[in-house]
């Protein structure tokens, strides 16, 4: 039961709160229009009464009233129809958002575990069903409410006693749409689990697809494929069983009843020697009920596909985690005053641990160097030594599990998390660029200087770039990027950084994969930039860290030695051996 009312709630705050006006009219509309049910088979009273008997009634009235009736129904229910239109579309574009804006401020460990395939699902295509079948059949429901009310006052002024005969239909009706909705609500749930893992085995593939095609996998992945879709046909035929079963059922059930009613109707109106006129009225009434009791008996269907599907939503936005965005009140006010100011890019670890989920040992384990500002130190150790983690620590991608890190002297923690990103670049070995132009890529967030940027572009020897009109903001790069090379990529994205212009520079293996010539142009852009920068980079290239200030050799995720160059390669037999072997 709560969670029913806290599903209600939830609809309700978007689908309802933002548009009361609207949903006044549209239920005001819908009023009207259900208003003029009864009013077809009441014009059948006086037309067989006075019309074919004594020839009183006027030929004119008849059919106007009955294209009058129609012209207000048909007006109303348009009305009706495109103020639903615009609660849903206005509800689900205020949902998105929502979720698209929790997913940019979701921790970034619980962002990365969402594949993409199953985050389109529940932004996009779970909305649009789930609103579009729950508000239609609120509409519906409504409409059919109304609509059988009014029928039913008819009928009790045509004659009540019949009238309570055809109520005993509906608890018959109220049990069986309960007993299958509860069945259905279940078989959605499984149904929705089993779109997703059909959803990520196509996004494994489209991400994978040079390796499958290489390695022949393809055979592995179309029996992966084919047991799940196998599943959800199954499941969604458990749901269509359930669902199709509400409409016959109650459908019998009222033909049932409206058959024993029509037989007393016809004794008792012979008894009571009624009109031909009050009989018809009464029947054509009494018939008319069955389109609403049929209606609110799929009404069922898609308001509980509806709900399940907007529950995904709601556990979406109340299980999300997000990142601290604001900065914690117990921070001393001098500490406030050096946020304000630029970072000088000191970077310090004290006894630093960390363990992945999952994992039962530990990635990092008691870390302890120090980074002065503006040196240029490298992490270099096998592959899983615990590099990455490292440099994910510094803009705080994870949280360690204990010790201390430091900026500036200065606790990691009490600085406002987005603050202190806006003070660190980071370019990495997979460069990801928006689907954008050169000029939004390279400011992202920040205002564009087109002349900084076509100076930095030169310098990169992106000349090509300006010359295909790619910064234009007309033209994009492409989806993934594919309208340039992976130097071109790599090259932006230091471009990137130097655009921004932070104190502290990420460089994750961010020239492993290039050519010597771009590598050298890299260089040189690095050597010119990075003046009283902090760098902190990884490199499996030994030949690149020759030059660094420090360089901590990483193993099993502890530092086993550290020093420049030189001093490694005089006192550490584990340095001087990878240099040889690298």
């Amino acid at each position: 039961m709560t969670s029913n009312l806290s599903s209600a709630k939830f609809v309700y705050s978007y689908f309802a709160k933002k548009d009361l006006k609207v949903w006044l009219l549209v239920i005001l509309a819908t009023t009207i229009s259900a208003v003029t049910e009864p009013l077809i088979p009441a014009l059948l009273k006086p037309l067989l009464d006075n019309g074919f008997k004594s020839n009183d009634l006027e030929l004119w009235k008849i059919p106007t009233s009955i294209i009058l009736i129609f012209l207000i129904r048909g007006f109303f229910s348009y009305l009706a129809q495109i103020g639903l239109t615009r609660i849903v579309h206005n509800g689900m574009h205020h949902l998105r958002m929502d979720m698209f804006n929790i997913y940019q401020r979701m921790s970034f460990k619980q962002a990365t575990e969402i594949p993409s395939s199953i985050l389109i699902n529940k932004i996009i295509l779970d909305i649009q069903n789930g609103a579009t079948q729950l508000v239609g059949a609120i509409l519906s429901l409504i409409r059919s409410t109304l609509t059988l009310v009014f029928l039913l006052c008819f009928l009790f002024y045509m004659n009540w006693k019949l009238t309570i005969l055809i109520l005993c239909i509906f608890p018959l009706v109220g049990y069986s749409m309960k007993k299958l909705s509860s069945q259905l609500h279940k078989s959605i749930k499984d149904s929705q689990k089993a779109t997703d893992e059909l959803s990520y085995v196509i996004e494994e593939n489209v991400l994978a697809i040079k390796e499958i095609r290489l390695y022949e996998a393809q055979k592995l992945q179309n029996h992966k494929f084919e047991i799940l879709s196998k599943r959800l046909d199954k499941l969604a035929l458990k749901a269509t069983f359930a669902g199709a079963a509400m409409t016959p059922v109650t459908q019998l059930l009222a033909a049932i009843s409206l058959s024993i009613v029509i037989s007393y109707a016809i004794v008792d109106s012979a008894a009571n020697s009624g009109t031909v006129g009050d009989f018809v009225a009464f029947i054509t009434a009494m018939l008319m009920i069955i389109t609403p009791l049929r209606q609110l008996s799929e009404v069922s269907n898609p308001i509980t596909r509806g709900i399940a599907l907007l529950n995904e939503s709601k556990e979406f936005i109340e299980t999300s985690s997000l990142e601290p965005s604001k900065t914690s009140p117990n921070i001393p006010h001098h500490h406030n005053n050096l946020r304000s100011n630029s970072l000088n890019g000191e970077i310090i670890f004290e006894n630093v641990s960390f363990t992945y989920p999952g994992n039962q040992n530990p990635t990092l384990n008691l870390v302890s160097f120090e980074i002065k500002s503006g040196e240029h130190a490298a992490f270099i150790g096998s592959s899983g030594s615990g590099k990455t983690t490292i440099i994910n620590l510094i803009p705080r991608f994870i949280e360690r599990d204990q010790g201390h890190i430091y900026i500036d002297g200065i606790l990691i923690d009490e600085y406002d998390i987005q603050q202190l990103r806006n003070k660190i670049s980071l370019v990495s070995q997979n460069i990801i660029l928006l689907n954008a132009s050169v000029y939004d890529n390279i400011c992202m967030s920040e205002e564009i200087d087109k002349d900084r940027v076509d100076q930095i572009l030169t310098q990169l020897k992106l000349d090509d770039l300006i010359e295909k009109n790619y910064k234009r903001t007309s033209i994009n790069l492409g989806h993934n990027s594919s309208l340039i090379s992976g130097g071109q990529r790599q090259r932006i994205a230091l471009a990137r950084a130097i655009y921004r212009d932070s104190p502290i520079l990420i460089l994750d293996e961010a020239t492993s994969s290039l050519d010597s010539e771009t590598d050298e142009i890299i260089r040189l852009a690095l050597s010119s930039y990075s003046q009283g920068k902090t760098i902190v980079s990884i490199s499996h290239k030994l030949t690149n860290v020759i030059n660094v200030n420090k360089i901590f050799l990483i193993e099993n995720g502890a530092v086993v030695d550290s020093g420049t160059h030189h001093e490694l390669m005089t006192n550490s037999s584990r340095y001087k051996y990878m240099f040889d072997k690298n």
